[in-house]
């Protein structure tokens, strides 16, 4: 542990701030665009008037993901007005209630932090570490959407510093609170997992603080127990927490990129390089610090080493070696630890080798590398169903024909789009050849084509060839993973 602690007032002052500058990053642009397939399969749930009990029976047969972020944000839809929002219309301002809730999670996030680091390595620590969580674009990203991993994040950071506190106190008190928090975990997310192996790490280093109490971090199991048969069934039915991947190692090397800088742009690539390895040879600074013995009583604190590498080895060893679940957009739950160690490793240049003006100027550099990628975020349309729904509800009448290439995909579009009687909707998907030559059936046809993202292609590009580049049809709204086309002719 590092000394020369700041008064009591500081860290809670640093907190403060970086819960602040964390939520005014997140809750910029919050509803600049609609609920995209993930989100709305929650705002489904929540929005419409659907009882708590049915919330529960319809997760156990159609989703991979445990219950609790479900039931948070049922509960954050009636204390925001949300509850039924979506029904006959969605309201104005629907999305930026409901995604409040994930901005207030990842500024909670920040600040806790902030707090820690503030704490035990000194204010210049937690000035950069609540720099690096306000302004990271993977946390920004992840916390403007209504889905689980804002409380995957905070519920990790939580567990993690009560299992410390608990190691260090050996109470019940405390080895309760962390049994709790890992209850918690368990039923947000199953990437838990990987948390609790850099626990069993730490409490194997930290093995000599172990008292009887200690039986109490075996409680989450039982707890969680309720679960497991839903657990157990949605593999044995194949329900996979992630439909699509990126390959391990392209993942592994979007981590690596987002430390230094986020935006894929060729131009930037030498830039990219460049910083690349700064991050982590500021990391490695703060994990050689801490490791080494205290000069008090020779021990060593390996919990930042440990919490910050094993979640991550074990999540790129499992996704290597037994089942792919790594993805992009899960990596914000491995970010905070990580970020604490390169603002540690920035902060000991100056307190330790008195490299008095290098912290600020590489803290800069970071900072600013990571607000670059931010700005070239804001605005990035994930899926446009909420423009598709504005312009059909203006064009659509009764005769035309809505076709969607993607059924799963219609759940989206029904969101917020409530057609006029007599519209045909078609379902594409399983098509053959033979029935996509005989569009359109009715003189007017809006097709919805899917194109998932990260590179996932569909048929349709190959199938619809002939039909799309026909001169009766235009696109009226282009995007990189869902496009809407309108056909206007004769029916055959």
């Amino acid at each position: 542990m590092i000394r020369n602690r700041p008064p009591l007032s500081t860290p809670l002052l640093a907190a403060a701030a970086a819960f602040l500058a964390a939520l005014l990053l997140r809750t910029f642009h919050l509803d600049a665009q609609g609920f995209w397939f993930d989100e709305i399969f929650t705002a489904n749930l929540t929005t419409f008037r659907t009882s708590l009990p049915d919330v529960l029976t319809y997760l156990k047969t159609n989703d991979a993901h445990p219950p609790l972020h479900y039931v948070l944000s049922w509960l954050w839809a009636h204390l925001v007005g949300a509850y039924g929002g979506a029904y006959p219309q969605v309201e104005a301002g629907l999305e930026w209630r409901m995604r409040l809730s994930s901005a207030l999670t990842g500024a909670c996030t920040a600040a806790v932090l902030t707090h820690v680091a503030t704490k035990r390595y000194g204010l210049l620590a937690g000035a950069i570490t609540a720099a690096l969580m306000a302004v990271h674009p993977i946390l920004v990203h992840q916390d403007q959407e209504l889905r689980m991993y804002p409380l995957l994040t905070l519920l990790g950071v939580m567990s993690s510093l009560a299992l410390q506190r608990a190691l260090r106190s050996a109470t019940r008190l405390h080895w309760g609170l962390y049994a709790l928090s890992v209850t918690a975990l368990l039923y947000t997310h199953y990437l838990a997992v990987f948390f609790l192996v850099a626990h069993a790490v730490l409490m194997l280093a930290e093995r000599r603080a172990l008292t009887r109490a200690a039986w109490l971090a075996v409680t989450p199991a039982l707890l969680f127990a309720p679960w497991l048969p839903v657990l157990l069934g949605s593999l044995g039915q194949g329900r996979s927490a992630a439909a699509m991947r990126l390959s391990v190692e392209t993942t592994m090397l979007f981590i690596v990129n987002s430390l230094s800088w986020y935006d894929a742009n060729p131009m930037t690539a030498a830039l990219r390089l460049t910083l690349m390895p700064l991050p982590w040879i500021l990391a490695a600074i703060a994990w050689y610090v801490t490791t080494r013995p205290r000069a008090e009583d020779g021990q060593r604190d390996l919990s930042l080493l440990i919490l910050t590498v094993v979640p991550l080895m074990s999540w790129y060893l499992a996704s290597k070696y037994v089942t792919n679940l790594m993805s992009p957009r899960y990596a914000g739950f491995i970010m905070p630890f990580l970020l604490l160690s390169v603002a540690v490793g920035a902060a000991q240049l100056r307190t330790r080798w008195n490299m008095r003006a290098a912290p600020g100027l590489l803290a800069l550099t970071l900072v600013g590398s990571s607000a670059a990628g931010l700005y070239y975020q804001y605005g990035t349309v994930m899926e446009p169903w909420r423009e598709m729904a504005q312009v059909l509800s203006r064009q659509l009448r009764a005769g035309d024909e809505v076709a969607l290439t993607d059924p799963s995909r219609a759940l989206s579009l029904a969101y917020y789009l409530r057609p006029p009687e007599g519209v045909r909707l078609t379902d594409l998907r399983g098509a053959t050849p033979e029935e996509m030559r005989a569009l359109p059936h009715a003189p007017r046809l809006w097709l919805v084509t899917t194109r998932f993202p990260f590179g996932y292609g569909v048929p349709e590009e190959t199938d619809f060839n002939a039909f799309l580049t026909s001169p009766a049809v235009r696109t009226v709204i282009p995007h990189s993973s869902s496009t809407l086309y309108f056909h206007q002719g004769d029916a055959p």
